[in-house]
């Protein structure tokens, strides 16, 4: 691996860099860095990222930065919105992640949440929706007819995107991690069979991340189904400390997925609760076959409100969550206890510079 000179000094120097780069030393105060194009961009084309993030024995100082929902929340923007993708590739990130879901008439929307009450309004008044709302309780066209909020819950001209327009926005342009958000839908193989095949016959199939609750078996299916060797499809499976995935369980299910061409494997690691131990029990073994682990960076803030330890979200008050059951807002700790190679993040560009200054934003380091 090349020598990363400054950089590599610089790394030593900078311990506890999160907080620093918020206050603006260590040469990246946030302000001045915040300009398009200055994201810490590998200005690689998307089919070549999906080709670092599945080879990470090549590419072993790289992290890919997925930017969550789109980006944002620096420029107040409605989440998963088409100015947020923009936002995105304009500021030349990595990734973007969307969440799918379905609506009344089997149209697929991009949309996280399934209750519609806070982040739409029904006119450019900002008139609420009755509470309690659901996607999926509307057809496409009574969504289209909606205005999306932005992260301060104003009223914006934004509509709802399909999932076609989506895609159709980032081809060719921006790496999209894509995520099923339905309960029924995530561990679902005729809904991932119906996106895979989509992807590929807009010919997005490399430059695209699948995530989501499928089993080896149901994976291997889809692969089937659809005539798809493994090396073509970029499937991450999401693992959270649930009481089935034991030790055992998941060192199963990874050497089969290992055998479906898998390459990549969320882990929502929440703290240090030993909780939390099965999931970290298994990174050796990822390490040792250099498959790539990541997750998302959970901030205290959201365009909805302030994310509590257990997820519940109320108005932001400034606070931040529990650190005993929840700290990945805290990159030192992320990537202080375990060695991600990937993160989801509604903080994309501060991101970059972070990793930057770590030595684990250079895909080439090795060539």
């Amino acid at each position: 691996m090349k020598e990363l000179g400054n950089k590599g000094r610089s790394r030593r120097r900078c311990a506890g860099i999160a907080a620093a780069l918020y206050i603006g030393t260590c040469g990246f105060p946030a302000a001045a860095q915040m300009i398009p194009g200055n994201c810490g961009a590998t200005n690689m084309p998307p089919e070549s990222i999906v080709n670092a993030f599945r080879n990470r024995e090549v590419y072993p100082s790289f992290t890919m930065i997925c930017a969550h929902r789109g980006f944002w929340s620096m420029a107040h923007l409605p989440q998963n919105s088409q100015l947020a993708f923009q936002e995105a590739i304009d500021w030349g990130l990595d990734c973007v992640e969307n969440d799918i879901r379905k609506t009344a008439d089997g149209q697929y929307v991009i949309f996280h949440d399934a209750k519609m009450d806070v982040m739409f309004a029904k006119d450019l008044s900002n008139t609420p929706l009755p509470s309690n709302t659901q996607i999926n309780q509307y057809t496409l066209s009574q969504l289209k007819s909606f205005f999306l909020r932005d992260r301060l819950l104003n009223v914006t001209h934004e509509k709802i995107q399909t999932l076609d327009e989506h895609l159709d926005q980032i081809k060719d342009r921006i790496v999209g991690d894509h995520e099923f958000k339905d309960q029924d839908l995530m561990a679902n193989k005729e809904a991932f069979k119906y996106l895979i095949g989509l992807l590929q016959s807009k010919g997005m199939l490399s430059q695209s991340v699948i995530k989501g609750k499928l089993t080896a078996d149901d994976y291997a299916w889809v692969l089937n189904e659809l005539g798809l060797d493994g090396s073509e499809v970029t499937y991450t499976p999401k693992f959270f400390n649930d009481p089935k995935n034991t030790v055992p369980y998941l060192t199963s299910e990874i050497d089969k997925f290992r055998s479906l061409g898998v390459k990549a494997y969320e882990l929502v690691i929440t703290s240090d609760d030993p909780q939390n131990d099965n999931l970290r029990a298994i990174i050796p073994d990822l390490d040792l076959h250099h498959d790539r682990y990541g997750q998302f960076d959970l901030f205290p803030e959201s365009g909805r409100g302030r994310y509590k330890a257990m997820g519940d979200r109320n108005e932001w008050d400034g606070s931040t969550p529990d650190p005993l059951k929840e700290k990945r807002g805290d990159w030192d700790w992320i990537f202080g206890t375990q060695d991600y190679t990937f993160m989801i993040s509604d903080r994309p560009c501060l991101l970059a510079q972070y990793l930057s200054v770590m030595g684990k934003r250079y895909p080439f380091d090795n060539q």
